[in-house]
C-alpha cells in the first residue's frame, strides 16, 4: 500500500489528528505513539510533512498524554482509526468534515488568491509554545506569540514563575526573574531564547578563554568576581572580542557594573536583538498592492499637481529628483573675491603698460 500524506488544513495538522485519535482508541498504538513517534506514522503508512514532524517532536510527552486523554471519536468512525490503514483514517475525517452544499459536495468557492507561503515554526518556538500550554494547562493552539503575559494568559505569579523554571529546564538556560518579567508577549520570549541560545555558549567560551578555566565552572549564577574573579582589564578584553564578534557597540561603563554572568548574558542578547531587530525593520519592503505602479512625481496629465510632487526645500527651491541634474554648489564669497582680486590684477599688467 502506497503511503499517504498528512497534509491537512485547520488549527489541527492533518497527519498529528489521525495520529492522537487512533492512539485514543489503540492503546498499543498509544504507547508506540509516546516512545516513538516517527515509528507510529510509519506503522500506518501515513507520511508527515516536515512541519508536523517538527511539531510532533517538539511536543513534551506529558502534553501529548494530554492531548490523546482529551481526544474522542465518533461511534461510525472508531472501526476506522482501529485498523493501520491512514487512507481509511483521513477517509474517516473527510467524512466529519461540515458539507455546506446539498447533495454531499462542497460549495465552491471559486479561484483562491495566490497567497504567501506559510511561516516556518522554528523548533525554539514550538518547544517554547509547548512548554507555557503545559505549565498553564491549555491547548499548545491557545498559546501564540501575540498572546500577552501574563494578563492574557491570566497567569499568576506562581504560574510565571513555573514556566521560568521549566524553560530553564527545557534549554539548560539561565533566565533571571527580572528579565522574565520584561516579556508582554511569549512572541518576546519565544525571540529571547533564541537568541540566548546563540550568546550564551559564547559569553561563556569568552569568559572562560580570559580566565584559563573550564567552560563547565561557569554558571549565570556565578559571581563575576567573588566566584571567578574578573578583574577590570579582562572585562575590557570580554567586551571588546563579543562586540567585534557580533558587531554591536557594548558599553563599558555597563560591564563595569555587572555583578554576574548572567547580568553579562542578559546584556549581549539584548543589545545583539534590538540591533537585529532594526535590521529587520529596515529590511521589510513597504507593502504595495499586486499589480499597481508607483505614481511618478510631478504634474498629472489633467495639469493638476500631483500628491507626490517634489517636496519643497527650505530655501525655497524644490528638492531634485532621482533624474534632475546635481545641484551646483554655492561658491565661497572669499574665494570669488580672490578670483576677481586676480583678473584685475591681470588686467593691469596687461594694460596698464600702454597707458
Amino acid at each position: 500500500m502506497s503511503e499517504h500524506s498528512g497534509q491537512g488544513v485547520g488549527p489541527i495538522p492533518r497527519g498529528i489528528e489521525v495520529l492522537v485519535k487512533k492512539a485514543s482508541v489503540d492503546p498499543e498504538f498509544r504507547t508506540l505513539l509516546l516512545e516513538q513517534r516517527a515509528k507510529a506514522a510509519e506503522e500506518i503508512q501515513l507520511e508527515l510533512s516536515p512541519a508536523e514532524a517538527l511539531m510532533l517532536a517538539a511536543v513534551p510527552e506529558a502534553q501529548l498524554k494530554t492531548i490523546i486523554a482529551r481526544t474522542s471519536i465518533a461511534r461510525e468512525h472508531r472501526r476506522a482509526f482501529l485498523g493501520k490503514a491512514a487512507v481509511a483514517m483521513l477517509a474517516a475525517l473527510a467524512a466529519s468534515s461540515p458539507v455546506s452544499a446539498p447533495g454531499g459536495f462542497p460549495a465552491p468557492t471559486g479561484i483562491a488568491p495566490d497567497l504567501p507561503p506559510e511561516p516556518v515554526v522554528s523548533p525554539v518556538e514550538l518547544r517554547v509554545r509547548a512548554t507555557v500550554a503545559e505549565q498553564l494547562e491549555v491547548p499548545v493552539e491557545k498559546v501564540l506569540p501575540g498572546t500577552t503575559l501574563p494578563k492574557g494568559l491570566k497567569a499568576v505569579h506562581g504560574v510565571c514563575e513555573q514556566i521560568r523554571k521549566a524553560l530553564e529546564t527545557q534549554f539548560n538556560l539561565g533566565i533571571s526573574r527580572r528579565k522574565f518579567g520584561t516579556f508582554d508577549s511569549v512572541g518576546e520570549l519565544i525571540d529571547y531564547v533564541q537568541i540566548a541560545l546563540e550568546i550564551e555558549p559564547q559569553v561563556i567560551e569568552a569568559i572562560a578563554g580570559q580566565l584559563r578555566i573550564g567552560k563547565e565552572q561557569i554558571t549565570a549564577e556565578k559571581s563575576l568576581v567573588g566566584n571567578l574573579g574578573v578583574t577590570a582589564l579582562q572585562r575590557s578584553t570580554i567586551r571588546k572580542k563579543l562586540a567585534g564578534q557580533y558587531r554591536v557597540y557594548l558599553s563599558l561603563t555597563a560591564f563595569r557594573q555587572m555583578q554576574t554572568v548572567g547580568e553579562m548574558i542578559e546584556y549581549v542578547v539584548d543589545t545583539v536583538g534590538k540591533r537585529r531587530a532594526a535590521e529587520a525593520q529596515q529590511q521589510v519592503p513597504s507593502p504595495v498592492s499586486r499589480g499597481s505602479r508607483p505614481e511618478p512625481a510631478g504634474i498629472r496629465p489633467g495639469g493638476f499637481p500631483s500628491k507626490k510632487m517634489p517636496a519643497m526645500s527650505a530655501a525655497g527651491g524644490i528638492r531634485p529628483g532621482p533624474s534632475s541634474p546635481p545641484p551646483v554648489k554655492p561658491r565661497d564669497p572669499l574665494e570669488e573675491a580672490e578670483q576677481l582680486r586676480r583678473q584685475a590684477e591681470q588686467f593691469r599688467q596687461r594694460y596698464g603698460r600702454g597707458q
